[in-house]
């Protein structure tokens, strides 16, 4: 499952990340890493940007393309 069809409040396990997904770099340095559990809060009033919470607390935005690229699975 990609993180772009991840419905809100559920949390997830980032898996991976695309081959396709051009800015690796920028998404570790928001803390978004394979492995760590986020949970999706809210797509915006247009789907996008998606609002995060990262494990730390913090919440940040992806745009859906960026998030289309973005590995996951459920965490029950």
């Amino acid at each position: 499952m990609v993180l772009s069809k991840v419905k809100k409040g559920v949390n997830v396990k980032i898996l991976s990340f695309d081959k396709g997904l051009k800015h690796k770099t920028i998404m570790t340095g928001l803390g978004i890493l394979p492995g760590d559990a986020i949970q999706v809060i809210a797509p915006s009033f247009l789907g996008s940007p998606l609002t995060l919470r990262l494990t730390d607390g913090e919440t940040v935005a992806l745009r859906l393309s960026e998030a289309s690229l973005i590995n996951v699975e459920e965490l029950n």
